[in-house]
């Protein structure tokens, strides 16, 4: 069996074996971002809700919004960029089967399954099903706070609407923008964390970590120059920005790619933390 050989079967059996293990773990990372988000959403929209109580209609004549549009919406945005790429960097870590002790070492080795099978299942699980559970989980939030203001503050206008219905708001605006670098950056950490489980050079992993830090940075400044550069030249800006994508998507490839190929030598190295040393 070569570390590059897929077989399906294989393949769906160490994704039911790795669900069989490791489900709890995946449920209560899953449990905990549903309750953060829900508490940190919910206190933004009641702390916005009871301001606008205070100033009644006065808000409403001074600020007006487009019907159906939520005030809370601003805060929230902010909270699902930060959010999303935590969540997504977070993911990639917690689907990586570690192996830190020596049953871990041997039930790798062990298991009908080549290093091939095992990369495409932890990508599946840090990419694709990573982003449709961040949407459940996050859909499952927004309506416990939907649920929550509307019975503290109940109202005959439309209050606490779903942020999913808001995008669309934002669509033609710079948000629109943010939201496709973001996923851009998103993907290219997700490449450097899984590299970094590979990497054992401290100062490889050192390096590994400045780059997660600088990710926000370069969104934000990237961002910053497009709108200074190219505020009317749209075609340019077009232009640039797939040049952008394509160099931060290209680096994201480069990085999953040397994961892969380290993934077998990670299988046969028994690298154990100091206290199993001597086991």
């Amino acid at each position: 069996m070569t570390p590059g050989t897929f077989n399906r079967k294989r393949f769906a059996a160490l994704c039911r074996l790795d669900w069989a293990e490791k489900r709890k773990s995946y449920l209560l990372f899953l449990l905990i971002f549903y309750v953060v988000t829900a508490i940190i959403i919910t206190y933004n929209s009641l702390h916005i809700y009871y301001d606008m109580s205070l100033i009644g209609d006065r808000i409403a004549t001074t600020v007006p919004l487009p019907p159906g549009a939520d005030r809370s919406w601003d805060r929230h945005l902010s909270y699902l960029v930060v959010s999303f790429f935590v969540f997504m960097l977070l993911a990639t870590r917690q689907t990586h089967t570690g192996m830190l002790t020596r049953r871990q070492c041997t039930a790798a080795l062990l298991q009908p399954a080549s290093c091939g099978e095992k990369f495409v299942r932890w990508w599946c699980y840090a990419v694709p099903l990573s982003l449709v559970a961040f949407a459940l989980v996050y859909l499952a939030a927004d309506y416990t706070r939907i649920l929550v203001c509307r019975t503290a503050f109940p109202a005959s206008e439309p209050l606490a609407i779903p942020l999913y219905k808001g995008i669309g708001w934002y669509f033609d605006s710079e948000t629109r923008l943010i939201f496709q670098m973001l996923f851009t950056i998103t993907l290219l950490g997700q490449a450097v964390v899984a590299l970094t489980t590979t990497l054992k050079t401290a100062y490889a992993r050192i390096f590994s970590r400045f780059i997660l830090v600088a990710l926000p940075f370069i969104l934000g400044y990237s961002f910053s120059s497009l709108i200074r550069v190219f505020p009317t030249a749209m075609d340019i800006a077009r232009l640039w920005l797939t040049a952008w994508h394509i160099f931060f998507l290209g680096l994201a490839a480069v990085c999953w790619y040397a994961t892969c190929r380290r993934l077998p030598r990670m299988d046969l190295e028994y690298s154990y933390p100091p206290k199993f040393d001597k086991a």
